[in-house]
């Protein structure tokens, strides 16, 4: 019985147990693949194209109970006898652990395939044994060979003692995407489905053992009770053992999401090829990061060998020293069998994966330098009798992080609690690391030890290569030494008309191309430089003037552009052929001299005088006097009587003579008149006067007179207006009731515009109410 812990514990190291990470080196931006295991979300937005993991692996054992002397590690090198005291049992008061874990990473891959979007397919084999929960006796009886006569006889007791063993392929596909890229935030996130397929597993649960031994060889057990199983291919022969899958596929799942805050995101964008607002692929742009994830979820199902079943052991002074020597599982199951008896129980059993939730928290010091924080929550869950689980930690790693080179110093309490000092190296394409190496340097005891490695293809986003800072990449920038822009693909155009100025025959000035980059204002073919109008579509014939009306005179000097005309005419027409043009022509159609504007002169009165030499042009007259006739046969022409439809004398300028008793008859008549105040009514004193007026007038049947009445200012200027009217009317209407006919007496009436005196004083008033009386004639 004493060989049995010893043939568990060597089953460990003969199933190659695999781990989950190489340290430090998972968290770097260059990790590319094989960042992927600890957070899937880490590969969108790669520094990688392509990465591609050739061969990896690793190989842990951890230990909270014994210890190698770190000279130890010397002697092995140098091939010298260990000392009797290589090994350290440990003094623990607490349960004790066992953890393998090794990994071997096979060809596998991410590869980014938009600048959102990565995918990944990934191929592993690993492993897991997990001893748990062993008693501080337990374990000194076991590492001592079971003879501690300090322990003799005496009842112990170690209930939930277990050991788990798994070994599995995966082979997965992964998906990570950019939800957030804009500003100061970045958020992705990713997965992985996995297709998980057994390889072998065992367990062996206590669930309850009470036992005692009475010397190294003598064990009694007592009501102790035992979940046991494995899968139908598991032996301890390792020559039986090959990576061959036994169970059917099952899926298992990874997820992870990051955030990054990029306080200076506007740094890292660019302009290219046409594009705007692209980000460096080939640099890291946070200050910060934050990720989580949650790993290895899901099952394997095994189906449990018939020989493995679960067993209730109760027997007395058991001699184990006479067990023949066991080799091989077999061995241990028939002992087990024939010792125990095992119960009935189904055909298979399920080993959970080491399902872990881990938080990765990142810090950009300077430029390249980095501090990460990362834990990894593993879980054992004590009533699961069949589970591997992995060994959690909290790590935090200062790196230096090239994009060809990186170091990492991987400091971590695991959860054993203890401390382990670690490195990794990042050389090119290969990787090695050790989350506790640097515990061989420091301390006498050694409780735990593992390595990694990773050889891989790495294919990264280059700087993006712009020698003449123009936006258009080299590749394919037709003039690499010279800026120019993406739409003359990086030539210069200095008038940036999207000709090269080394095609560009006005490289100063935008044009056509049609042209050889020379203006076309008015889109007439000819260039502006060549054409003579170069603001208005014209023909090549002209010099690139138009010539509208296609009389040959172009409208530059056409002063009649839309109608055909002739050059003596400056492209106007003469349509009269007067010689003067239509345009200046007041009478186009009818030929005139230019002293009359083209128009020919006139005699509308047909006497023979023209109309501008007639002084009376719509009345037929005499030649001698202008055009003019006498038309009151006085002997004086009209051009010269001022009556000329009275017949008068030429002593007073064609106008009749009026005698002085004559005139003293109209004066008296103006002077006698007299008006009540303020009205229109003529007093009757006046009358008489008047009378003799109308007498005179009834005698000249030639005369006519003229009426006109005024006021003074006193009171409104309307008023005034129409009393004046009124007055004047007054003796207009007396004369024709006299017998004077209407038409021969014209009436006017001022108002108070007209004052003969000032109306300052009672006298000047009076003087200005008035109604003036003159003879006139035709």
């Amino acid at each position: 019985m004493k060989k049995i812990l010893f043939c568990f514990l060597l089953t460990c190291f003969a199933l190659q147990l695999h781990a989950q990470d190489i340290p430090g080196y998972n968290n770097s931006n260059y990790a590319g693949i094989s960042g992927f295991h600890l957070n899937p979300a880490s590969i969108a937005d790669s520094r990688y194209k392509f990465d591609m993991n050739i061969i990896g692996g690793g190989i842990g054992f951890y230990n909270n109970y014994v210890g190698f002397r770190r000279k130890t590690v010397g002697q092995l090198r140098r091939g010298e006898t260990l000392d009797k005291d290589f090994l350290r049992e440990g003094v623990n008061s607490n349960r004790i652990s066992i953890n393998n874990q090794n990994y071997a990473q096979l060809p596998s891959f991410m590869v980014t395939v938009s600048p959102k979007i990565a995918l990944a397919f990934n191929f592993r084999v690993r492993s897991l044994i997990n001893m748990d929960r062993v008693n501080p006796e337990l374990a000194k009886l076991g590492y001592n060979g079971f003879d501690v006569p300090s322990l003799f006889n005496l009842k112990l007791n170690n209930d939930e003692f277990s050991l788990n063993a798994m070994a599995w392929g995966e082979y997965g596909v992964g998906y990570a995407q950019t939800l957030k890229s804009k500003g100061k935030h970045f958020l992705k996130a990713g997965g992985q489905a996995k297709i998980i397929t057994g390889i072998g597993a065992a367990y062996f649960y206590a669930r309850d053992l009470n036992y005692s031994w009475k010397n190294k060889d003598t064990l009694s057990l007592f009501q102790s009770q035992f979940g046991y199983g494995h899968s139908d291919n598991f032996d301890i022969n390792t020559s039986n053992i090959g990576y061959k899958y036994v169970t059917k596929p099952s899926l298992g799942f990874d997820v992870g999401v990051v955030y990054e805050f990029r306080p200076k995101s506007e740094k890292y964008m660019y302009d290219l090829d046409g594009e705007t607002n692209l980000q460096r692929r080939d640099q890291d742009k946070y200050l910060f990061r934050i990720g989580a994830s949650l790993l290895d979820i899901g099952r394997v199902k095994f189906t449990k060998s018939p020989n493995s079943n679960d067993f209730d052991a109760d027997i007395r002074d058991w001699d184990v020293g006479q067990i023949k020597e066991i080799k091989n599982i077999d061995d241990f199951n028939d002992t087990i069998r024939k010792r125990f008896g095992m119960k009935q129980s189904v055909g298979t059993f399920n080993m959970a994966l080491p399902t872990a939730f881990s938080v990765q928290v990142d810090y950009n010091i300077y430029k390249n330098f980095y501090a990460n924080f990362t834990t990894l929550l593993s879980p054992r869950i004590i009533t699961d009798e069949s589970k591997v689980h992995g060994l959690s930690y909290y790590r935090i790693t200062p790196r230096w992080d090239h994009k060809w080179f990186g170091a990492f110093l991987p400091m971590s309490l695991n959860g054993f609690g203890q401390f382990n000092l670690g490195t990794a190296l990042r050389l090119g394409p290969l990787v090695l690391g050790s989350s506790n190496i640097g515990n061989l340097l420091v301390g006498k005891y050694v409780t735990g030890l593992d390595l990694h490695f990773a050889v891989k293809i790495p294919i990264m986003y280059g700087k993006p290569k712009d020698k003449d800072h123009d936006g258009v990449s080299n590749k394919k920038d037709k003039c690499p030494k010279e800026k120019g822009s993406w739409q003359t693909l990086g030539c210069p155009d200095r008038d940036g008309d999207f000709i090269v100025d080394a095609e560009d025959k006005c490289p100063d000035v935008r044009g056509v191309k049609e042209l050889n980059g020379c203006p076309d204002a008015d889109g007439d073919g000819i260039t502006d430089k060549d054409d003579n109008c170069p603001e208005s579509a014209g023909l090549k014939e002209n010099n690139g003037c138009p010539d509208t009306d296609k009389d040959g005179i172009i409208d530059l000097v056409d002063k009649c552009k839309d109608v055909k005309g002739t050059k003596e005419m400056q492209g106007c027409p003469d349509t009269d052929k007067d010689g003067i043009s239509d345009l200046t022509d007041n009478c186009p159609e009818e030929a005139g001299p230019i002293t009359n504007n083209g128009c020919p002169f006139g005699d509308l009165d047909k006497d023979g005088v023209p109309d501008k030499d007639d002084k009376c042009p719509e009345i037929a007259g005499d030649l001698r006097h202008f055009g003019c006739p006498d038309s009151d046969k006085d002997g004086i022409y009209d051009d010269e009587d001022k009556c000329p439809q009275t017949v008068g004398v030429p002593e007073n300028g064609g106008c009749p003579v009026i005698e002085a008793a004559e005139k003293e008859v109209v004066n008296t008549a103006f002077n006698a008149l007299e008006l009540e105040a303020n009205s229109a009514n003529i007093k009757e004193t006046s009358y008489p006067t008047l009378n003799k007026l109308a007498e005179l007038l009834q005698s000249k049947p030639n005369w006519k007179l003229k009426i006109s009445g005024h006021t003074d200012n006193v009171g409104n200027e309307q008023a005034n207006l129409d009393l004046s009217r009124r007055r004047a009317l007054a003796v207009k209407t007396y004369l024709v009731s006299k017998g004077i006919k209407e038409d021969r007496i014209r009436i006017e009436y001022y108002g108070a515009s007209k004052p003969i005196d000032t109306n300052d004083t009672p006298e000047g008033r009076q003087k200005n109410r008035r109604v003036e009386m003159e003879i006139v004639f035709d």
